[in-house]
C-alpha cells in the first residue's frame, strides 16, 4: 500500500509529535502524586521518571491519520493477499484503542475495505441487558489493537473475552502504536505466545528528562496550585 520512502516519511513525523508532545519527562526534583485523592497514597508513584500521553496523539487527526495508515498496511501486509478479499475483524479495549480502531477502519474504506470491529467493555455493562461487547462481533478472526502495550493486560482481557466467552478465533498477533516490551516481544497468555507488532518501542525515545522538553498541562500546574487536590 505505501512504499517505504512514504512509510518512513509519515513514521518519523509521528515520532517527532510523540517526542516533543506525549511524553511526559518527571523533573526529579518533583514529587507528581496528587496529596488528598481518594485510593491514592501519597508518595507512592515518588520515583515516576517519565508517563506516556499517546491520546494526545490519537485525539489528534493528523497524526491519527497516519498511525491508522500504518497499523492498516502493517495488518493488510501479513493477513491479506493479492486479489484476496481481507478477512478479520478489529478488536479493543475501552477507550484507548477507540479512535485508533475508528481510525484504520476509515483509511481502510478509501481502499474499499469494509472492516468490522467491536469492542469489549472495562466491565460489563451494570444496566440495560448487562453487555461486556459493544459493537457486532462476527465469525471473522480478531486481530486486537491497543494505543500502548506494556504488560498486556488490556490486550488480555479483550483476548480472554473474544477467545474464552465468544469462542472466536483470535490472531496471535497483537498491533499498538508503541510498546514497552523488550525484544523479542512477544507475550504468553494461557500457554500461547501472542507476537506484539508495534510502530515504535521505548528505546526509539530519549526517555530522560530535559528541561528543553519539559511541559506540564495547565490543570495540573503544580507551580500555582491549580489544583487544590494536588
Amino acid at each position: 500500500m505505501i512504499n517505504h520512502e512514504k512509510k518512513l516519511e509519515i513514521k518519523n513525523k509521528i515520532q517527532k509529535f510523540i517526542d516533543e508532545d506525549c511524553i511526559f519527562r518527571c523533573n526529579p526534583e518533583i514529587e507528581y502524586v496528587p496529596k488528598h485523592i481518594k485510593g491514592v497514597i501519597p508518595g507512592k508513584y515518588k520515583d515516576n521518571k517519565l508517563q506516556f500521553f499517546l491520546r494526545k496523539l490519537s485525539h489528534n487527526s493528523t497524526m491519527l491519520y497516519y498511525v491508522s495508515l500504518l497499523l492498516l498496511d502493517e495488518i493488510l501486509l501479513r493477513y491479506v493477499q493479492e486479489e484476496e478479499e481481507p478477512y478479520f475483524q478489529l478488536c479493543g479495549l475501552e477507550t484507548g484503542s477507540l479512535p485508533l480502531i475508528a481510525g484504520i477502519q476509515q483509511n481502510a474504506l478509501k481502499f474499499n475495505i469494509n472492516i468490522n470491529s467491536f469492542s469489549v467493555r472495562k466491565k460489563r455493562k451494570s444496566y440495560g441487558l448487562f453487555n461486556f461487547v459493544e459493537g457486532i462481533p462476527t465469525d471473522a478472526p480478531v486481530i486486537i489493537v491497543d494505543d500502548l502495550i506494556n504488560s498486556g493486560g488490556t490486550c488480555f482481557r479483550c483476548l480472554d473475552v473474544c477467545k474464552y466467552e465468544l469462542g472466536l478465533d483470535v490472531v496471535n498477533e497483537f498491533y499498538s502504536i508503541m510498546t514497552f516490551l523488550d525484544d523479542p516481544y512477544r507475550i504468553n497468555f494461557k500457554d500461547i505466545d501472542y507476537t506484539i507488532n508495534s510502530l515504535f518501542v521505548k528505546s526509539d525515545f530519549d526517555l530522560n528528562y530535559d528541561p528543553d522538553k519539559y511541559w506540564l498541562p495547565d490543570d495540573c500546574d503544580k507551580s500555582i496550585n491549580k489544583r487544590p487536590e494536588y
